[in-house]
């Protein structure tokens, strides 16, 4: 994703098991972009704003796969 608006969007999906984002957010965004899913895989390329991994413990039950 690469979209504000996608990632929004991302709540109204049935199931999601591994996303890609290219977006520059911070720990609260992808926190509460996340919560209520169950990824396996997420894959983040644009991360200059992440101060932390906090936002991980919305998917600690499923994410094995983590790409920084």
């Amino acid at each position: 994703m690469s979209d504000r608006k996608q990632l929004r969007a991302l709540r109204h999906l049935p199931s999601v098991f591994v996303l890609s984002l290219r977006l520059d957010l911070s720990d609260a965004e992808l926190g509460a972009a996340l919560r209520d899913t169950r990824l396996e895989g997420l894959f983040l390329r644009k991360t200059s704003r992440l101060a932390g991994l906090s936002f991980l413990s919305t998917v600690a039950g499923s994410l094995s796969v983590l790409d920084l």
